[in-house]
This record gives structure tokens, sequence and C-alpha cells, in this order.
């Protein structure tokens, strides 16, 4: 008798709603894919042209005052940034004439 309950109540729990998801949400099998005007399927373009890749062995100034733009550029509370500002310009100013040398070779 408690297994044939328990087999009935599984047959109406599993059967209880009779409707798929997609069904009970009303969805059907087309979908809409929204597009820029002017483009076409399946290709990727940019939008502008590319910066032209700088010469490596051009000088530029990465090297000097690194330190101080690290902490200048990090993610970072300006109240925290204090301490390291105080720690970094006087290693920066150490640090400077090796930096320009390094710039430049």
């Amino acid at each position: 008798m408690r297994q044939r309950t328990l087999l009935i109540l599984l047959a109406l729990l599993m059967g209880s709603t009779g409707l798929t998801p997609a069904e009970a949400t009303g969805a059907n099998d087309s979908t809409v894919v929204a597009q820029a005007q002017g483009t076409r399927g399946g290709t990727l373009e940019p939008r502008y042209e590319p910066a032209p890749v700088a010469d490596p062995d051009a000088y530029d100034n990465q090297y000097v005052f690194a330190m101080s733009r690290g902490v200048a550029d990090a993610a970072i509370a300006p109240y925290g940034k204090l301490p390291l500002y105080v720690l970094s310009v006087p290693l920066d100013l150490a640090f400077l004439p090796f930096a320009l040398i390094g710039g430049l070779f």
C-alpha cells in the first residue's frame, strides 16, 4: 500500500505541470538578433584606424619619474598616496641621472 501511494505521488509530481519551461514562459523557437545598420553578418570591423606603433628605438619618458607616475596611476585613495609619494619622489630624484641615461640607450 505504501509503495503504491509513493508511486502515485511521484507520478503526480512529475506530470503536474505538463508544460516545458519554454512553453510556460511563452518563448518560441525564433531568435532575433539586433545589429547596427550597415554591418554584414559575421564580420567584425574596427570603427577607427588603430594608432601606429611607435618605433622601439625612439626615446620616451617611461624611465623618468616612473615610481611617482606609478603612484599617480594606482587605484588607491588620495590619502593613501601621500605616504607613497614621500617615498617615491626622493627615490625618483636619486635615480634621475640613471633614468635619463637609460632612456637614451
